[in-house]
């Protein structure tokens, strides 16, 4: 709680700082970090302007750490298998394509601040998700975001490999830096 009102402080005071989203043509790239049930690792996300409220993107995670990823045994017609480290390289990755709606304008929040929702397309899954964007300068800034799947499907896995990680088919968040074009 304590965080939380230190965080609105810093907003409140600040005044002289970048635009969080410029609308049409608005370019924004954002690394951060990950973190879900079982896992934590890194995204890297792009972000283009389309009108004064949409923008469309990408991303692509990466599992980096994880609680299960290594030597889960699973079966497979009667018979125990272990996946190694080779074999769960693909289970750990997610790219994904984005829309977004940015609530800045229309809660009239500083031009500094924007919060966005939106729905993304992965190889994973569907997803809904919602985030923040603070802009500290003109080319620099902070977010944080998460999203929940509502459609999961297992692009990456045949009848014969089960769906072993559930990485990315669960609630994510994230956290981390932007930069702005």
């Amino acid at each position: 709680m304590k965080n939380l009102f230190i965080g609105l402080a810093i907003f409140a005071i600040s005044n002289t700082f970048g635009q969080a989203f410029d609308g049409y043509g608005d370019n924004k790239t954002s690394i951060g970090l990950t973190r879900q049930n079982g896992a934590s690792g890194l995204v890297l996300n792009f972000e283009r302007g389309l009108d004064d409220n949409f923008s469309f993107g990408s991303s692509f995670a990466f599992t980096l750490n994880s609680e299960t990823a290594n030597n889960q045994k699973f079966m497979i017609n009667g018979q125990e298998k272990t996946i190694g480290d080779g074999e769960a390289v693909i289970e750990k990755m997610d790219f994904n394509l984005r829309l977004n709606y940015h609530l800045g304008k229309t809660f009239n929040l500083v031009d500094e601040a924007d919060a966005y929702a939106g729905v993304s397309a992965s190889t994973r899954n569907l997803s809904l998700l919602a985030g923040y964007t603070y802009m500290i300068s003109d080319g620099f800034g902070f977010f944080a975001e998460a999203s929940v799947p509502f459609y999961k499907h297992n692009v990456m896995n045949s009848d014969e490999k089960p769906d072993f990680y559930n990485f990315y088919n669960q609630p994510v968040v994230g956290i981390g830096i932007v930069f702005h074009k």
